[in-house]
């Protein structure tokens, strides 16, 4: 998720390629368990994916606020997200594992205040961020449609390939 001032919620990986990256990685990794976090913007989302999945592979943190969200990263593994203000509370948390997509908004000023994070990069972007976001009060410039394909050029076999050097159990097969 992310979100939904202006039109940031187009910086968003779309839902497809996530359900191919859950499906890979629960092939990979026996007993690994997902935890989606996210408002109300993202229970439509949440629930889209939840239909592919077992309710023990895939779990919707049900957390009455942030605070509450924030109290149970401490307990993660890695964290998987575009860059939000979650995103930042996963590094207050050292979450041992953050792995950021890159958007048109991620630029060193919002990085997370930890350098130990993993950037999957966005091959679209080829770090023009300005060209698409200047924190001006203006939106992030393009259509949705330029937008949603600016966002699939990070695939789920580059998350992959990000995601298993770290040894998180994964067997490649």
């Amino acid at each position: 998720g992310s979100g939904g001032t202006k039109n940031l919620a187009l910086r968003r990986w779309p839902l497809d390629h996530y359900q191919a990256l859950f499906q890979r990685l629960l092939q990979e990794v026996p007993g690994l368990r997902i935890i989606a976090f996210g408002g109300p913007d993202e229970q439509v989302a949440h629930q889209t994916l939840r239909q592919h999945f077992s309710s023990d592979q895939f779990i919707i943190a049900e957390t009455p606020s942030l605070r509450h969200a924030a109290a149970l990263l401490p307990r993660a593994h890695a964290f998987l997200s575009v860059d939000t203000a979650f995103m930042h509370l996963a590094a207050w948390a050292r979450v041992p594992h953050q792995v950021i997509l890159e958007t048109p908004t991620f630029t060193p000023s919002v990085y997370p205040p930890r350098n130990e994070f993993i950037l999957v990069p966005n091959p679209a972007i080829g770090g023009r961020h300005l060209d698409y976001y200047r924190y001006d009060g203006r939106p992030i410039a393009g259509t949705a449609e330029a937008l949603d394909r600016l966002m699939r050029q990070i695939t789920p076999e580059s998350v992959m390939n990000q995601l298993l050097p770290l040894g998180l159990g994964f067997h490649v097969g």
